[in-house]
């Protein structure tokens, strides 16, 4: 992952690995103040370097145990294993002796500086970064592959959804890890169990399950249905309205910058029995008279788009105009609207933003990653380039083009949108927003043309500002779930990974569009539109799943810096796992206060 300016490591955390502090994802929240400053660790012991050696020993035994096996066979599969043992080795003592380099540069800065009082705070060279833990001029240190046939030091069991089985399994593997063909193989090992997080709403599979400590699940409780269904948007939005006193069936207030995370929605229920509407109309009326012709892009009309609650992948999506002079002339014309555009069942009516930042003049919206690896505190990390979605039509509010579902909401297409005589093809196709070729064909932002300095000053702001609002609001149904499995002693690791879609008015401001939980993992599946492979293992790597191999290096200044952390900490720290006896293959770090 590229992190453009302005994009800085954390500073003032003293619970980041080396991986999450080095990583290029930007952390939004940082739920610890500064700390006093922590000496550098001290120089590895005699008995700390040979358990080191050890961990490189039993691998060197494998592969001459591997050679030997390959004496006198002649097989395609014996050739094929004795030159991966020999690939192997070669790997291993290159890492091997980029580890004593490191440790060499360590030491030779330690000496230079010793009748210096170190003054350096965490965002200095201790355990900083891997990156930067190798020494100026020193490359970071990588843990050598596991040779195929080696006994498997960490497992991993994922669901069969197909993108799961072609970018998260492919990732695993890359980082060392082995596969649970079965529900059953090595359940007490797994070190990662990534499937559908909705499965994993339910806390009481937390607190029945028979996982091993520190699982990384990639599900947190209640988070699902508190910030992943339909309705949820618009339902903490009415939370965020009363937060602030505001009356929540009325227009915000203008100027208001609160609670603006999403367009308005209103739940709506059709029985199917009696064909009734329950809705509340009257206010879904006078929300629409209330509007402005600034917000309707100067147009007579609103648009609304229906959506089936537990809809998906744009199914059952459909837009209609509410014509103020028409539609909204009465209580009885309004209701009328509704029973003509909505079917039997639950949906949600969200508002559709008519004046959106355009490219090229055509519409576009940004899928975004955020992971999020705590709620208390709250801890999220959002990848600072999002994958734009960009129409092939070019964009018009004018009435007559709400239907057209290629201009809207069929982003970036399907075939037909592309064969349409009406479409424009955006060719080359900006794959990020970072890319300098997307920044320079941004709209208008606030009259002016939006350039690289608008779209990092205030377009993705909003953005980043945006998922941290509605994780705020959406943390308080999830807490007391978290806490039940913290009373309950599961040391579970539960993460998930956010993946909101957003679209941006042309004032700058981001709106959530939804934010999809279990979203697809495309990884290089589509690399002509999207690539994102490499932001997975990033990704897997910031949660953990390599097993921090380097954490020989670290863990004296991390447990330094975690006791200094508890002292300071008016509530305590109730219990911390510290990094020791240090063992790359069960490592397990936890913070867990009262």
């Amino acid at each position: 992952m590229r992190c453009p300016a302005p994009c800085d490591a954390p500073k003032e955390d003293p619970g980041l690995s080396e991986e999450e502090s080095s990583s290029s994802v930007s952390q939004l929240v940082r739920p610890f103040g500064k700390m006093p400053p922590v000496p550098p660790p001290p120089l590895r012991s005699q008995a700390h370097q040979a358990r080191a050696d050890f961990e490189v020993q039993v691998q060197a035994d494998h592969v001459a145990q591997a050679r030997a096996n390959r004496t006198g066979a002649t097989s395609p599969g014996a050739m094929a294993h004795g030159a991966a043992a020999d690939e192997y080795m070669e790997e291993l003592l290159r890492f091997q002796e980029n580890e004593r380099m490191a440790d060499r540069e360590g030491t030779a800065g330690r000496e230079a500086t010793k009748e210096q009082p170190s003054n350096r705070t965490h965002g200095g060279r201790e355990g900083a970064s891997e990156g930067a833990a190798a020494g100026d001029g020193v490359p970071a240190a990588k843990a050598p592959p596991v040779l195929p046939g080696a006994p498997c030091r960490r497992w991993f069991r994922i669901g069969a959804r197909a993108d799961f089985v072609n970018s998260i399994k492919p990732a695993l593997h890359l980082l060392g890890m082995c596969e649970a063909k079965s529900a059953g193989e090595h359940a007490q090992e797994w070190h990662v169990y990534w499937s559908l997080p909705k499965w994993w709403s339910n806390p009481e599979r937390f607190l029945g399950a028979e996982l091993r400590d520190g699982v990384i699940i990639n599900a947190i409780p209640g988070l699902y249905h508190a910030l992943g269904d339909k309705p949820s948007l618009a339902r903490l939005q009415v939370q965020c309205f009363e937060a602030f006193g505001y009356n929540s069936l009325a227009p915000l207030p203008r100027g208001s910058a609160d609670c603006r995370f999403t367009a308005r929605g209103f739940h709506v229920r059709r029985d199917n029995q009696t064909h009734a509407i329950q809705m509340a109309h009257r206010r879904f009326r006078d929300y629409n008279l209330a509007s402005s012709p600034a917000e309707r892009a100067g147009q007579g009309h609103n648009v609304w788009i229906l959506k089936p609650v537990g809809g998906f992948n744009q199914v059952g999506i459909h837009m209609f105009n509410f014509v103020n002079a028409g539609d909204g002339a009465s209580e009885a014309s309004t209701l009328a609207w509704l029973q003509k555009h909505v079917p039997d069942g639950a949906w949600v009516l969200q508002e559709y933003v008519m004046d959106p930042l355009t490219f090229r003049g055509h519409k576009f919206d940004v899928r975004l990653w955020a992971l999020v690896t705590s709620v208390e505190p709250l801890r999220v990390y959002v990848l600072r380039r999002g994958i734009p979605k960009i129409s092939q039509m070019r964009y018009s509010a004018a009435p007559g083009t709400t239907k057209d579902q290629c201009m809207h909401i069929l982003l970036p297409g399907t075939t037909e949108c592309y064969r349409s005589k009406q479409a424009e093809v955006i060719w080359p196709y900006p794959n990020a927003t970072d890319s300098e070729h997307f920044l320079a064909e941004l709209g208008p932002v606030l009259g002016k043309k939006c350039d690289a300095a608008c779209w990092w000053s205030i377009v993705w702001p909003s953005a980043e500002w945006r998922v941290v609002e509605v994780l705020l609001l959406a943390r308080t149904r999830v807490m007391p779930l978290e806490r039940r499995i913290q009373a309950a002693g599961k040391r579970y690791k539960r993460i998930v990974l956010l993946q909101p879609d957003l679209v941006f008015d042309s004032r700058g401001n981001a709106v959530l569009v939804e934010c999809n939980m279990n979203g697809y993992m495309v990884g290089d599946a589509h690399k002509a539109y999207f690539s994102l492979q490499a932001e997975t293992e990033a990704l897997l790597e910031l949660i953990g799943a390599s097993g921090y191999p380097r954490q020989l290096r670290y863990a004296t200044s991390l447990n330094a810096r975690l006791d200094a952390f508890c002292e300071h900490e008016e509530r305590g720290c109730t219990d911390t796992a510290r990094l020791w006896p240090y063992s790359p293959s069960s490592l397990i770090l936890t913070l867990a206060l009262e």
